[in-house]
């Protein structure tokens, strides 16, 4: 069955690739404004055609190496995102008030987020007295709500969706870590965000999901925490979709609270599974949302 699932998700990616090349093949110098250009696949496909590939022997066809390296943003990041998602939401249920000092922070951005319809148009739909209507707030704007960054730091940082090990080699320097005696090359270690993430001296209460604690702690404080925050690693091989992501989640969250409150239906099973990729073990959470202003 996974199997078949993984193929079913190969052929789409890789539909999804065809038509992304037929878009470019066949656009007109003339764009509409809502004309949407494949930006990453333009961009990658180019890449991996560059001169000084050409001149290597290549085992696939550039084609299929785009859309293999394309499957592999998908996977790394659509789980992730709804994992991190979904136990924000969680906690945001599990506390009103707390919905309502995010709502008012929403309230601030321009254009403003809170929608009549939330319904998506066709391009025939659109109007050019009304396209403003759909503009969203600048990626800039967005990043700068303290609290909204707040809740989602603490989400990742209690509820991190890879809270497993992520393995290093030692390298051919005797290294220590830890103020650990010297290690010898080639000895496989690890760390994990789980562990670094419920540290007590760094993140007090370490089991309470409190937003506040990356608002009221001092610069130095708010540093250490930072250093020891690991939802996406660290150094050299680190998330490489981490700014995406987060931008992702803000976005997605500002939206929904904007236009509605959430309440708990059914969180049975919400406990995080032991795994490297750590979902809800019941692999479910519903929710009610409720419009602003009902």
């Amino acid at each position: 069955m996974v199997g078949a699932i993984s193929s079913e998700i190969e052929d789409w990616t890789l539909s999804k690739c065809e038509a992304a090349k037929k878009s470019i093949t066949n656009s007109s110098p003339q764009s509409s404004y809502y004309e949407t250009h494949p930006v990453v696949y333009s961009h990658l496909s180019t890449a991996l055609r560059a001169p000084k590939l050409e001149t290597e022997p290549q085992p696939y066809p550039p084609d299929l190496n785009t859309a293999s390296d394309l499957l592999d943003q998908l996977a790394a990041g659509h789980e992730t995102s709804g994992i991190a998602l979904t136990y924000l939401m969680h906690e945001l249920s599990k506390h009103p008030y707390i919905q309502d000092q995010l709502r008012s922070e929403l309230s601030t951005l321009f254009p403003s987020l809170c929608r009549d319809s939330l319904g998506t148009l066709s391009e025939e739909q659109y109007s050019d007295e009304k396209k403003e209507d759909y503009l969203l707030p600048s990626p800039r704007s967005i990043d700068a709500l303290p609290f909204l960054h707040a809740t989602v730091m603490e989400t990742l940082r209690l509820h991190a969706p890879i809270p497993g090990p992520q393995p290093r080699i030692t390298p051919l320097t005797p290294t220590s870590l830890a103020n650990s005696p010297p290690l010898p090359p080639g000895i496989r270690v690890s760390a994990q965000a789980y562990t670094l993430h419920r540290n007590p001296r760094v993140f007090p209460s370490p089991l309470s999901w409190n937003p506040s604690r990356w608002l009221d702690a001092s610069e130095t404080h708010k540093a250490e925490m930072s250093r020891w925050f690991w939802a996406f690693g660290s150094g050299g091989r680190m998330c490489v979709g981490s700014n995406f992501a987060m931008q992702e989640i803000k976005l997605t969250v500002a939206v929904v609270y904007s236009n509605f409150r959430t309440r708990i239906v059914d969180d049975g099973g919400i406990e995080q599974l032991d795994a490297y990729t750590a979902g809800p073990s019941g692999k479910r959470l519903v929710l009610a949302f409720e419009r602003v202003g009902s």
